[in-house]
Parts: C-alpha cells; structure tokens; sequence
C-alpha cells in the first residue's frame, strides 16, 4: 500500500478542473494534470482502508460535477471504485449514505456504470439500503436514480429478478422517482416478465400529470411496439369500459385535442 499524504482540499478540485479541456466538439486530456491526478486518486484510495466522513468530504469534493471531466480510469485504474463497492457490500457500514453519494455522481459516467454492473451483489445491496426504511430520504433517491442509469446495461434475467412489490411499503417524496426508474426498465427490457407487477404499481400509485403522461407514453409505445400482444397486459378486454385499466386512466387524462 502507497503512504498516504495529505492533500489540499482546494488541491484535489483544481486537479479536477484542469484534466481536461474542451476544444470545439473534442474533450482533451492534459497529461501532467492527469498524472498528477492520478497520483492524487492513488491516494486517496488508500483512505479507503480505514475511511471516516473527513475520507468522503474529500473524495466528494475532488469528483467533478461536469460528466465530460469523470474520467473513468482514475477511478478504475487506481482500485477506488472497487474499495468503494465493497464498503458498501459490507452489512451495517457506517458509510452507506456517503458510498451511495459517490457512486451517484460517478453514474454520469458510462465506463464507470460498466464496471459497476459486474459487481457482484451490487444491486441487491443498493435495493437493500433503498427499502431499509431507516435510509428513507435523499440518499435512496440517489440509490434509485444510480440503479436507473445502469439498467440499460443489465440483462434480461436480471432485470426479472428486481424487486416490484417492495415498492408499495417505500414512501416517495414525489412520484417522478419511481415512475423514472420504470419508466426505464420497461423501455430498456420491453420483454420484462415482470411487466404485470410493474403496471399494476403503477395504476395504484401514480397521479395522472403532464410528466406522467410523457412516461405512460414512452412505456406504451416501446413495449407494444417491441410486442403488440403486450396489449393485453395493459387492457383488461373482458370489462366494458377502458376507465378501470392502466390504459384507460391514460387516454383519458389527454385532453380531447390530442386526438386530433
């Protein structure tokens, strides 16, 4: 393990900030800043050993906020995004929150979602700590919303096995969280197995709004389309009226001149 030496605060976000620059539509990498940085995530990662909150204020500050300046390999290479995984695979970690933070802004990068996804139990840990109703806030919104930009990523056999019903005991501070990340899962796994569970979800929870329609849209137009006997997952034929069914509450909340 390489010593550790402290590093300024200000340090690590000016490092940060000077890996890359954008000239016209190409994103240049500065090689001095990246060494130097690379050194500076080295480091860093060996706090990971023995990590406090002063370890996550700094890894925090040092993660750009601009997705084109995450550069993946600082966080792969140096074996950061592997020691932080498995903090959190860790039952009853004090870190939970703060790792969760970190792999949310680190989401924006799509290498980063790749290696993230071959992480063994990942997922299941994350659903875990977003239905542990002792995390209920920001935090499992930021879990919510990592797990939905990696579903694009995931298999068909996983994507069957993520949990639907633990959703009605979860307390949402608005419904675009979930809606979004199934939303996702049905546009990205049209096939899904786990079509029904979700829809009836989502005719019991969702309030019908002008975000809402735009998800109803999407999940109508990916799934029927992939599979127009979808259909019949969506329309109950047997009833008389459409009113009752998740279809129904969707056509008529659109105003008459959509129609036309």
């Amino acid at each position: 393990m390489e010593d550790y030496k402290e590093i300024p605060q200000d340090n690590t976000k000016k490092l940060a900030s000077q890996i890359t620059q954008i000239e016209g539509n190409d994103i240049v990498i500065d090689d001095e800043a990246f060494n130097n940085s690379l050194q500076v995530w080295k480091e860093i990662t060996c706090l990971l050993d023995k990590p406090s909150s002063d370890t996550f204020d700094k890894i925090i500050d040092a993660i750009p906020d601009e997705e084109n300046k995450i550069i993946p390999s600082l966080f792969i290479e140096t074996g950061f995004l592997t020691k932080l995984v498995n903090i959190l695979l860790i039952d009853g970690s004090d870190f939970e929150s703060q790792v969760i933070f970190v792999l949310f802004k680190l989401s924006k990068s799509e290498e980063v979602l790749q290696h993230l996804v071959e992480y063994q139990g990942l997922i299941e840990q994350i659903f875990k700590f977003i239905f542990n109703h002792e995390n209920q806030g920001k935090y499992d919104i930021y879990a919510l919303e990592t797990i939905t930009q990696m579903l694009h990523l995931l298999t068909d056999d996983v994507v069957n096995t993520l949990p639907v019903e633990e959703f009605y005991h979860t307390l949402w501070p608005s419904q675009d969280y979930f809606l979004s990340y199934f939303t996702e899962l049905l546009c990205t796994h049209p096939n899904t197995s786990s079509i029904k569970p979700i829809i009836a979800f989502l005719q019991k929870n969702i309030v019908i709004n002008y975000e809402a329609m735009n998800c109803l849209n999407r999940i109508l137009k990916c799934v029927i389309s992939y599979n127009p006997e979808k259909i019949n997952d969506f329309v109950d034929f047997k009833k008389s009226t459409f009113s009752p069914t998740f279809l129904g509450r969707f056509i008529v909340s659109i105003p008459p001149v959509d129609y036309e």
